[in-house]
């Protein structure tokens, strides 16, 4: 559940962990998956892939839910990097600039499901890389969940949670994940706050897990 590695290359362009290998919770993600050298996400089938904001379901957006695009994958030790576009002209593009420049997103890869192959220690083999998703909200990777279903996850891990950490999970899934909500025109709402508060203890108490 790490935020989105990014690093700035100026004021709309930045390079991404899009593919992570392994995960934070015994080398696997929430789902109880992994990608890995071997996962064959499908890298020459677009020369470009859209950028979402939340899997493209947010409530309040109207029209194309596309935010940017992604170009240039690339495999490096950690995963498979991208360097990724942000659209100025969308209408919450400070908003999100502002949340990726001080590490608040997570990032999550859409495929088709149709298309995914798993080993059966759930090694992720072929895995079509055909979104990049940002999010304030972690995500699970391979579907799209609350954040409250992470409590279902920990426990299948066998990860035993603080009472404090199942609170947090839960208030996770009272906050919207709407723009309209969460990223109002110039900020600072209390809904923005309490998301922020919220996700600098979750930070934190992941560490201790």
């Amino acid at each position: 559940m790490d935020y989105l590695k990014a690093e700035s290359i100026d004021s709309t362009t930045y390079r991404v962990l899009a593919i992570p290998f392994g995960g934070p919770f015994k080398g696997r993600d929430l789902d109880g998956d992994y990608f890995s050298e071997r996962t064959d996400i499908k890298p020459d089938w677009f020369p470009e892939r859209p950028v979402l904001w939340h899997h493209g379901i947010d409530r309040t957006q109207d029209g194309d839910p596309m935010i940017g695009r992604q170009t240039e994958l690339k495999r490096e030790k950690d995963g498979w990097w991208g360097r990724m576009w942000l659209d100025r002209q969308n209408r919450y593009f400070e908003q999100i600039k502002a949340l990726l420049d001080a590490g608040r997103l997570f990032g999550s890869s859409g495929t088709l499901p149709h298309l995914i192959k798993k080993a059966a220690n759930a090694e992720l083999l072929v895995w079509p890389h055909i979104e990049q998703t940002l999010s304030p909200v972690p995500r699970n990777p391979t579907a799209i969940v609350r954040a409250v279903k992470a409590l279902d996850d920990f426990t299948s891990a066998g990860i035993e949670l603080s009472p404090a950490l199942k609170g947090l999970l839960s208030d996770l899934d009272t906050l919207t994940t709407d723009l309209e909500s969460d990223l109002p025109s110039g900020g600072g709402d209390p809904a923005m706050a309490r998301l922020s508060s919220t996700l600098d203890q979750l930070d934190e108490a992941l560490r201790l897990v």
